[in-house]
């Protein structure tokens, strides 16, 4: 994908967003308390929009919140190096390394 001034851009789909912990970030911080829910297709990647809480409320599992924010607290402890990975080989791997 190219910029406005054509410059190669890298794009991170949901699935490799969902791999960082950022989707969790995202569903946590913004759209849970607003009965709101990022979804996305697993096969493609792709987003088709947000699922709205039949009792306007979403609240993750324990244990999947914890699995979720470990792989949050990674990328962001390793953000840069793992960014600039990716800007390298123009694809996110899907092991980023301990």
């Amino acid at each position: 994908m190219n910029d406005k001034k054509g410059l190669q851009q890298t794009v991170l789909n949901f699935n490799q967003m969902s791999e960082l912990g950022l989707i969790f970030l995202i569903n946590k911080q913004v759209l849970h308390p607003l009965g709101l829910s990022l979804t996305r297709e697993l096969e493609t990647g792709k987003s088709c929009g947000a699922i709205i809480a039949s009792d306007l409320v979403w609240k993750y599992k324990p244990s999947t919140e914890k699995k979720e924010r470990n792989k949050l607290e990674k990328f962001l402890r390793k953000r840069e190096n793992i960014l600039r990975k990716a800007l390298s080989e123009s694809t996110l791997l899907e092991n980023t390394g301990d």
